[in-house]
């Protein structure tokens, strides 16, 4: 009964798939982007932020801070037509969130999704723009350390404990990497 009940359900939304499927890509981009926009202010949600680096003291969100939030959401909505001119906005916009010491939001995310776009449709200068994106985090790192940041800046290139296996470094030297 309950197998029938799903099959039912799945032939039900084919012709809703199919239609979601017939939209650009810029349309379906669109629709993630303002709903990623829309959960990262609900209420309940806003406050659960998916990535948060510094520990600077958190300041209110005003204007400016808004606006940083959805720069990190709307740019997706051109994640695979431009994929890494999306990860040059929502990377800035992050960079500025965190160095304003703004609360986190869920907005954080549209940076894992703007960095997997460019893994997934960047067709060239891939090995330019990882470089430039490593650069850029460095410069991040180095920038929250002058705001005050307990952290080091090199404590956000540390390899976790749970990914220790795999850390290169300890793998060739039989060492831990930075301490």
């Amino acid at each position: 009964m309950f197998g029938t009940a799903i099959s039912w359900l799945a032939g039900g939304l084919r012709p809703v798939a199919g239609w979601w499927r017939a939209r650009g890509v810029v349309v379906r981009d669109s629709a993630l982007a303002v709903v990623l926009a829309a959960v990262a202010f609900a209420p309940g949600v806003a406050g659960n932020g998916v990535l948060l680096l510094g520990e600077l003291p958190q300041r209110r969100l005003d204007t400016l801070g808004v606006v940083l939030a959805l720069g990190q959401c709307l740019p997706l909505a051109v994640r695979r037509r431009w994929p890494a001119l999306c990860l040059v906005v929502v990377a800035g916009a992050f960079s500025g969130y965190q160095l304003l010491g703004y609360p986190p939001t869920v907005s954080s995310v549209g940076l894992v999704l703007a960095l997997y776009s460019v893994g997934a449709y960047q067709g060239r200068f891939r090995r330019g723009l990882v470089a430039a994106a490593t650069a850029g985090y460095a410069v991040l790192a180095i920038a929250l350390d002058r705001r005050g940041s307990p952290e080091r800046p090199l404590d956000y290139f540390r390899v976790p404990p749970s990914f220790r296996t795999a850390d290169p470094y300890r793998i060739f030297t039989g060492k831990d990497g930075i301490t």
